[in-house]
């Protein structure tokens, strides 16, 4: 694997407690059972959604799989099988194929049901656009926040899918202020919505980019590239990797003994990276 590394300087990795990361879920399969496979460059759209009582989510044209938060109330979900219908509640993954049909319940607390979106799409010939503005409600019932459309990463590099089954991985990462994680890569598709904060991505380039709470980030593939917390509120990082299904995770750091915050794989730890 050829990689471009960052010219050395020096890196202090994280101290104490300054970065916590907590696996969320792990699916090979979807609701109905079927592998995780994607096609090589799909568009990514990623959305916040409110469903009242009784609404149903919209199927958008091309829908290949949905991955969703259920950030309040609850969602039930009915597969055109015979298997029945199941139900999901504030703090569950859903991870589900095209056919499937989402009805938010009515919640105890009468709350409508509350999703972050992130679905992948056949790839429409218009052009992606990083961060789009809101799209406003799509019919009279449900309501949807576009985050982002996108065929590309952050510096407009296809997104590119493994080939063969898939494994998604979701983590969520708390980044104290003025905590900075070490210098690392993903050979694979990498999601990070920021929950809250702000964190500033540099790639080995020199190049910052940064990205506000509510931002989707699609992160680049084989590039060293580390991300900071400049403020001095903790940022808090939701993370989805879509990784080849024999694979546990996708980051590889240059000195994982320096930074154990990062999940690694056992084989990535004699990877050629920057020097210390």
């Amino acid at each position: 694997m050829e990689v471009s590394a960052p010219a050395a300087q020096a890196s202090a990795p994280p101290t104490g407690n300054a970065v916590r990361v907590d696996i969320l879920a792990n699916f090979a399969a979807t609701l109905d059972g079927q592998a995780l496979q994607m096609p090589p460059h799909p568009a990514m759209v990623t959305s916040e959604v409110t469903l009242p009582a009784g609404a149903t989510l919209r199927r958008p044209d091309g829908l290949l799989q949905r991955y969703a938060l259920v950030q309040s109330g609850q969602v039930r979900v009915n597969q055109t099988d015979a298997s029945g219908p199941r139900m999901f509640r504030q703090g569950d993954w859903i991870v589900d194929g095209p056919h499937g049909v989402w009805t938010a319940d009515a919640a105890s607390d009468g709350r409508p049901a509350r999703l972050l979106l992130i679905e992948h799409v056949e790839p429409a010939p218009a052009p992606s656009a990083q961060n789009a503005p809101p799209s406003g409600r799509l019919d009279a019932r449900p309501s949807e926040r576009q985050v982002l459309r996108t065929t590309t990463d952050y510096q407009g590099q296809p997104i590119t899918m493994p080939a063969g089954p898939l494994r998604v991985m979701v983590y969520r990462y708390q980044i104290e202020g003025g905590a900075r994680l070490p210098w690392h890569l993903h050979e694979s598709p990498r999601y990070g919505f920021v929950e809250d904060g702000s964190i500033e991505v540099e790639d080995a380039s020199g190049s910052r980019k940064s990205f506000a709470r509510g931002n989707m980030i699609v992160e680049q593939r084989d590039v060293w590239h580390r991300g900071a917390n400049p403020g001095r509120h903790p940022v808090s990082l939701l993370v989805l990797d879509v990784i080849p299904a024999e694979r546990k995770n996708n980051t590889v750091a240059w000195n994982p003994e320096l930074h154990p915050c990062l999940p690694l794989r056992p084989d990535d730890r004699k990877v050629d990276g920057p020097p210390r």
